[in-house]
């Protein structure tokens, strides 16, 4: 059952990636995450709540391996990708070659390329951080659309100081289509 479930996830994981990828159909300069990756979160969210509802119908007919915990545990996880979900779902980025503007559950903001202090990729978390002296912005490349276009201008307007010879090698690779894998390497 285990391995079931860790096929299923590989698998939905997968999908959500190349829906990504393959259906980048925003306009030139604009970012955001696939609205198929909300979909699955709040798919997710609907299961964790059923099973939290199981539970608690369990409880009712005097199951005793159903518990007050285990149902909260189950409806935490649910309220956990409900909120994913919309902070996905919110989260928009435009660049131009005059800077990065950003909108998120909680603000929004911009910032001229050359107020840029550094751009660094995780390679172990998968995501890529833009500093400025007073901001900070994680991106996660492998399921934003058009990041091959957005790490081309990374790359040009960006100061070139502020980016590590590791990640320009990264943004290089990105901004011809290779993007990360979320599994390894």
């Amino acid at each position: 059952m285990k391995w079931l479930v860790w096929m299923v996830i590989f698998l939905a994981v997968g999908f959500v990636i190349r829906q990504g990828r393959d259906k980048a159909s925003l306009p030139s300069g604009q970012y955001r995450y696939p609205p198929i990756l909300v979909i699955v979160l709040v798919l997710v969210g609907l299961g964790y709540s059923a099973l939290a509802v199981l539970v608690v119908v369990s409880m009712i007919q005097g199951n005793p391996t159903a518990s007050t915990g285990l149902a909260v545990a189950f409806e935490s996880a649910g309220l956990v990708s409900f909120a994913l979900a919309w902070y996905l779902a919110m989260e928009r980025f435009t660049a131009n070659e005059g800077g990065f503007a950003y909108s998120r559950v909680w603000g929004s903001g911009n910032f001229a390329w050359r107020e840029v202090a550094s751009v660094k990729y995780s390679p172990a978390w998968k995501m890529l951080v833009i500093k400025t002296s007073y901001k900070r912005i994680t991106l996660y490349p492998a399921l934003l659309q058009n990041m091959p276009e957005l790490a081309s201008l990374i790359l040009r307007q960006a100061p070139p100081h502020a980016i590590p010879e590791q990640t320009r090698g990264h943004l290089a690779a990105w901004s011809h289509g290779a993007l990360p894998s979320v599994w390894g390497g």
